[in-house]
């Protein structure tokens, strides 16, 4: 499995879903997750879309055994509050969490500096 299927597996989307939250084609997401390398360009828009580094997308497959993806459940425990946001976020249609997205950078902008 690409590291952007599982990505987009994680999040629970399908590849037109993914493919609008991370403003790339639908047509070059169904490439990924085939296993398509990543254009540079593509790469930083769904690192960007995700929270991950374009490091972690563009190294090989191989390099990365044992790594944690930032995703999983051992890799940062959740609160219960912190659960019910993703579960609400995942409820949300692409356009929705596009939105959510940008509103909590906002946030963090503002109160990163209190």
């Amino acid at each position: 499995m690409s590291k952007v299927s599982d990505l987009r597996n994680r999040l629970g989307m399908t590849q037109e879903a993914f493919a609008e939250f991370c403003d790339v084609s639908r047509a070059s997401i169904a490439r990924y997750d085939a296993g398509a390398p990543l254009s540079r360009l593509n790469a930083e828009k769904i690192a960007r879309a995700c929270d991950v580094s374009i490091d972690f997308l563009l190294e090989f497959e191989a390099a990365d055994e044992g790594m944690k993806v930032p995703f999983e459940n051992d890799a940062l425990p959740l609160s219960e509050d912190e659960k019910q946001v993703l579960d609400d976020f995942r409820a949300l249609s692409p356009r929705g969490k596009r939105r959510a997205m940008e509103t909590l950078q906002e946030l963090h902008i503002v109160y990163a500096k209190q």
